[in-house]
């Protein structure tokens, strides 16, 4: 018989208060159970860290609370999670996003030594109570065809995989990190490193995640950032370079995605007469 795969939860936390219950439920709720939950406080300034520590004290599951000593960012406190976790599998989800009850057990078949996971998952928009189903991407090949997908995205400044619903071999650690001065895209920027490692990618084909869209977002609030963006698009350049793209191709990229996150006064006035307009 296969040993089951032991796959620690990694749950960042920062200022988490107004969604950690349904989180936590969703993980406790899960189907097939993890081997542990862990989770970093990242210096939150709300009651994030009691909170968490009293919806844990109701679990049977294992499970750890670790503090950084100073803020870090998801960057610094995703790669944290390396060096407090004991499972053979890394499965991170976000303070604010939520599981499927089955995300576990319809994971954990597809794991093994090389490979690691990701599911399709439905955007949820907190505000207006909408969802809408988010497909991967159909690969033939999920080494030549998955990269070749993963770039394309990564051109345009985004990516397909959501890190809410990755399982990852923890020996990876041993060869590529997050980066911890990227407090938004470490996530793109380490699956491309996972690229350039030739490390695989299995797909779930099926909707697994409630990502939670809403205001408090660390990323809608330093996305349009112009110092953080020549940051991120510094990695970026690098990871693409070494993955033989070509370089006009890269310089048209961060033009376009420049232009698209910084617009000029008079395209922003185009853009709102447009849309007064239609």
């Amino acid at each position: 018989m296969m040993k089951k795969p032991r796959v620690s939860v990694c749950i960042p936390m920062y200022n988490a208060v107004k969604f950690l219950p349904e989180t936590l439920t969703s993980v406790f709720e899960q189907t097939v159970k993890p081997f542990e939950i862990v989770m970093i406080n990242d210096c939150s300034t709300d009651a994030s860290l009691s909170l968490a520590e009293e919806l844990l004290s109701t679990t049977e599951i294992p499970s750890h609370i670790h503090s950084n000593a100073v803020n870090l960012g998801i960057g610094g406190t995703r790669q944290a999670f390396y060096t407090h976790t004991l499972g053979d599998y890394l499965a991170y989800l976000s303070s604010d996003d939520v599981w499927h009850p089955t995300f576990l057990e319809k994971s954990m078949p597809h794991l093994d030594r090389i490979c690691a996971t990701f599911s399709d998952y439905y955007h949820w928009n907190y505000m207006k109570k909408e969802k809408a189903i988010f497909y991967a991407p159909k690969c033939k090949n999920y080494f030549y065809d998955f990269q070749a997908e993963v770039v394309s995205w990564a051109l345009r400044k985004n990516m397909f995989v959501n890190f809410s619903t990755i399982i990852i071999p923890k020996w990876w650690f041993q060869h590529i990190s997050f980066e911890s001065e990227l407090r938004h895209g470490e996530d793109l920027i380490f699956l491309l490193d996972t690229m350039i490692k030739g490390y695989r990618w299995e797909h779930i084909d099926s909707p697994l995640l409630d990502y939670r869209l809403h205001p408090a977002q660390g990323t809608r609030q330093i996305q349009r950032d112009k110092a953080y963006f020549d940051l991120l698009w510094k990695h970026l350049e690098d990871r693409l370079v070494k993955l033989d793209i070509a370089g006009d191709v890269i310089k048209k990229s961060h033009e376009r995605s420049y232009k698209i996150s910084f617009p000029s006064f008079l395209d922003r006035v185009k853009g709102k007469v447009r849309r007064v307009i239609g």
